[in-house]
């Protein structure tokens, strides 16, 4: 775990905090009203009667766009949890990216495990990860591109 003072750590909570803000209306949306969960440290972000919905918030960096490697991952202990309290809601993984929002709904056999994390805020952080390949995620939102206007349509090329 990195040290509450390093500078990296602060940034990513003040990111994440903002993601769920601004992702919570249209994840409503799509899912229903949401209890925002109190306890920082909390399994899960989201909760109704029907689904309990976890939000990754991951807009700053490049490899963080949704199909940039052909899928995202997020701490497999989601998973682990999930199962383990025997959960009878839907399991609800939300990816907010750079690019858009997307979801995928917890399958068995839709993600592989291995080991993944990272080392940029002052100690290693890696542990056992879930990685769900992009064809199984769905779309909430996608950022308009801002080069669209000068890209050609394939019937404007030639």
């Amino acid at each position: 775990m990195p040290s509450c003072e390093n500078k990296r750590y602060k940034e990513d909570l003040i990111t994440g905090m903002n993601g769920e803000i601004n992702s919570q209306p249209i994840l409503e949306a799509e899912f229903g009203v949401l209890n925002k969960s109190t306890y920082k440290w909390e399994y899960i972000d989201y909760d109704n009667e029907n689904y309990i919905i976890e939000l990754k918030t991951r807009p700053k960096d490049n490899h963080n766009a949704f199909d940039r490697y052909g899928g995202l991952m997020f701490n497999y202990s989601k998973i682990k949890k999930y199962k383990k309290k025997g959960e009878v809601r839907k399991l609800i993984v939300s990816f907010n990216c750079k690019d858009g929002l997307y979801y995928w709904e917890y399958k068995e056999g839709e993600y592989t495990t291995g080991i993944g994390g990272r080392n940029d805020r002052g100690c290693d952080e890696y542990r056992e990860m879930a990685y769900v390949p992009s064809k199984y995620m769905k779309t909430l939102y996608e950022k308009p591109n801002p080069f669209k206007s000068y890209l050609l349509d394939s019937d404007e090329e030639d």
